[in-house]
């Protein structure tokens, strides 16, 4: 019980920096109060959506093309067949796919 309590604080904790890092970062770029909320709040969307897949998978890593897919769904389902996603099956390892997850809402690279 100790040693998961101990796991979950220091995922806890590196979870809390790395939003800490998002606020800095957006707060950087935002040109307004009411910019920096919603830009702040779509990182945090896509921060959770990333979460959700890498809980979906057990922590192992996630596919990048479900990645893309759970970061951009909604504008590539408004495209109306504009947009396609091709490529090799690709897997990123969890850090990779949290830390991708917020530029992808921003159109900045983290």
């Amino acid at each position: 019980m100790r040693l998961l309590l101990r796991e979950l604080t220091h995922r806890s904790k590196n979870l809390l920096a790395v939003i800490q890092a998002m606020a800095r970062q957006t707060a950087r770029h935002a040109g307004s109060v009411e910019g920096f909320l919603s830009q702040f709040g779509a990182r945090l969307q896509a921060l959770a959506a990333s979460h959700d897949l890498l809980v979906r998978e057990s922590w192992y890593g996630a596919s990048l093309n479900e990645l893309i897919r759970s970061q951009l769904g909604r504008y590539i389902e408004r495209s109306a067949g504009q947009v396609a996603i091709e490529g090799p099956a690709i897997a990123l390892k969890p850090r990779r796919a949290k830390s991708r997850s917020g530029a992808a809402r921003t159109g900045r690279q983290c």
